[in-house]
């Protein structure tokens, strides 16, 4: 189990549309397979100057397991995320070989168990899965608004 805080923002106006989709945001993502959200907040939204306001949805999640997780901000890429739990790498130990076993038999299993706790250094840190996370997110989010501007630009041009 890998449990994460996690951070979507909203800027918009009126402020009530900035809450509502932060909310139907909040019950999309409680919809998720694999998750779990054990409590969130939204913030009271703030004004930002030309009639615009900005609020914070913090969600408290767990989710199976580490692969879980890339596939979560690959689907819904938040703002920010801070896994907070496990504290090291040996929950990532313990993931990877609950797949391998679904691919391979016992023995095998068993065998690779010795080679991936050999391998144990190589395994990121939590502030590291942290960093990863977090700019794997900021990619994904600058890739939709390059695709937008784009989609934008083709319709200017018709």
């Amino acid at each position: 189990m890998i449990k994460a805080q996690v951070f979507y923002d909203a800027l918009g106006a009126p402020k009530e549309n900035v809450v509502s989709f932060l909310k139907d945001l909040v019950e999309r993502i409680k919809q998720y397979e694999g998750a779990k959200v054990i409590d969130y907040k939204i913030l009271e939204p703030e004004p930002q100057g030309n009639n615009l306001y900005s609020s914070v949805a913090i969600l408290i999640m767990e989710f199976e397991d580490l692969f879980r997780v890339f596939q979560f901000v690959l689907d819904y890429p938040p703002a920010t995320i801070e896994i907070l739990y496990p504290e090291g790498p040996d929950q990532l130990l313990r993931d990877i070989e609950k797949e391998l076993s679904k691919c391979v038999d016992k023995e095998k299993v068993n065998q690779l168990r010795k080679e991936i706790k050999a391998l144990k250094s190589l395994i990121p840190t939590k502030a590291t899965l942290n960093l990863i996370l977090n700019d794997l997110a900021t990619k994904q989010h600058q890739m939709g608004l390059l695709i937008k501007e784009l989609q934008a630009r083709l319709q200017l041009q018709q």
